[in-house]
């Protein structure tokens, strides 16, 4: 289905409570599998977390590398969030292009036990850009359905994204309304596949 690309991960947890104040240090963290960023100029991780601690000071570090070994911070945390926060982050810096990346997150405390650190609804996506067809015989996407789906889920990205639309096929559906937004340098354009033909849709 082209390069509408989501890898999902449910719920992390690090329950530093559990622990008990028996005064060892508390460090653990969690690595994903290399995630295969390889023809993705853009790429965009985002979830949402709770990070609360006690008296007791606490660090929570989000990293990235390309190459696992050499690791890049690109936030951490020692305060208590407001209850479950969204973030989300550009790491096309790191990833961009790149065949094995990993994200990482890190909990640790100073030998004395603090509270916890919840991760959830990790996303990391590549949101579409530059020409795709869509094309029941062998398209990036098989249909508008499929091509509606991926800017909605994944946003536009950078420079914007045209779909070529096979002007040799019918295609009879009901497809999501466009809920992805755009401006003069993310716009999406649904264009019939020929030379003199008009666009079906500028968004």
């Amino acid at each position: 289905m082209g390069l509408m690309w989501v890898l999902i991960l449910i719920l992390l947890f690090f329950d530093d409570d559990a622990l008990g104040d028996n005064g060892k240090k508390f460090d653990a963290s969690l690595t994903t599998p290399a995630i295969n960023c390889s023809g993705r100029d853009m790429v965009v991780l985002n979830f949402t977390h709770r990070f609360r601690h006690s008296s007791y000071p606490a660090t929570g570090k989000l990293e990235i590398s390309n190459d696992g070994s050499i690791w890049h911070e690109l936030k951490s945390w020692s305060d208590s969030t407001k209850g479950p926060v969204f973030k989300e982050y550009n790491i096309s810096t790191y990833a961009a292009n790149e065949p094995t990346v990993y994200i990482k997150w890190t909990y640790t405390d100073d030998s004395n036990f603090s509270n916890y650190w919840a991760i959830d609804n990790v996303k990391i996506y590549a949101p579409p850009a530059g020409t795709k067809t869509i094309s029941a015989n062998g398209g990036d996407y098989l249909n508008f359905t499929e091509a509606i789906t991926a800017i909605n889920t994944c946003g536009i990205g950078t420079g914007g994204i045209t779909f070529l639309v096979s002007d040799n096929e019918e295609f009879i559906e009901d497809p999501p309304i466009i809920t992805a937004t755009g401006d003069v340098t993310k716009h999406s354009c649904f264009h019939k596949r020929w030379y003199r033909s008009k666009s079906y849709i500028n968004h």
